[in-house]
């Protein structure tokens, strides 16, 4: 058994003392959107109305925050610990891959467009792979539903995610910046293990090699490919459903939005599908290492319901159901 099973909260002060310090950390890093003051494609105006936004953003969830009873306080403190963690075993204990730059976003973009982070992935000889993470740690398997069906509606307008205010030193600075959006969560026994790791991880160079080959062979990361490669599947065809009623519909906007969409989904896939056979993580032969994660056993049952409801024929009245099963990944698990 892990030392890290048994993990039960300690000293109070150690603990605010780790969460001032992930805090400050994300602050620090995140893109800041008044360094694209003068950039060609923003405006000063647009820049200033977008900081209002993420100003009131920010203080409606502090005032829900302060309204957190204890369990609820211990819960969300628990959930960041665990994307800390996350954050940096995917950029520093090659979780994903060997070489990933993971980009904390804007405030903005974090509230506003519900993308927290960036992965930036070397795949060799100058080429990067991006995936935009909705790192969700502190809401709960009951939430993953809404925000799925959320996915499906944009991509039934052949929408792809984006973040408006994106900078990396692959990039620059660039404005709306296309990245497929999948949402990242843990069950119970996994939140609590990965929070457990938040002290040794925030000692950076001092972790032990023990612990360091601890936490790269830990069993989450069955988890986190399982999650990724679900949704980016779904999505992928959800949006070839999309193509093909757009072209019945002669829709050319929604055809044209949808088909480049799809070429970003469906390289997002390859890449990860390709990352996982690296990592030797086998989804089908690590079944029960993803079973036992009630996250995503939900979210795998989301996916499914949702791959076989109503494409929405971009508001027109009349809809076509797809009664397929091609997209049911209830028996991953």
């Amino acid at each position: 058994m892990s030392r890290f099973e048994t993990f039960t909260a300690t000293d109070p002060n150690h603990d605010l003392v780790e969460i001032e310090h992930i805090v400050e950390e994300i602050d620090r890093e995140r893109i800041n959107l008044k360094s694209f003051e003068g950039h060609k494609s923003f405006t000063r105006d647009e820049i200033d109305k977008d900081l209002f936004t993420s100003k009131m953003l920010w203080q409606n969830f502090e005032q829900q925050r302060k309204k957190f009873d204890t369990i609820q306080r211990e819960a969300y403190e628990r959930g960041l610990r665990a994307e800390y963690v996350l954050r940096h075993v995917i950029e520093e204990h090659g979780w994903l891959a060997d070489d990933v730059k993971v980009i904390p976003t804007s405030q903005y973009d974090d509230f506003a467009r519900h993308i927290d982070s960036v992965a930036q992935i070397s795949t060799g000889e100058g080429t990067f792979e991006f995936l935009g993470l909705a790192i969700d740690f502190t809401s709960g398997a009951e939430d993953i539903g809404p925000k799925l069906r959320k996915s499906f509606a944009d991509l039934d307008q052949g929408s792809c995610p984006s973040v408006k205010y994106f900078d990396s030193a692959v990039t620059g600075k660039v404005k709306d910046f296309a990245v497929p959006r999948v949402i990242i969560g843990a069950g119970a026994a996994n939140m609590e293990r990965l929070s457990a790791y938040c002290s040794e991880v925030m000692s950076g160079s001092g972790i032990s090699e023990s612990v360091r080959e601890e936490i790269k062979n830990d069993s989450y990361r069955y988890v986190l490919f399982a999650e990724i490669i679900m949704q980016l599947d779904a999505f992928v065809n959800r949006l070839k459903k999309v193509c093909q009623e757009a072209e019945r519909k002669h829709r050319k906007d929604i055809k044209e939005r949808a088909t480049e969409s799809l070429k970003i989904h469906e390289k997002a896939l390859t890449t990860v599908k390709q990352l996982a056979i690296n990592a030797d993580i086998d989804i089908t032969s690590g079944s029960n290492k993803i079973r036992g994660d009630r996250f995503a056993v939900k979210m795998a049952s989301d996916l499914s319901e949702l791959s076989r409801t109503l494409l929405n024929e971009f508001h027109l009245k009349n809809q076509v159901i797809y009664r397929t099963n091609e997209n049911s990944w209830d028996g991953w698990f």
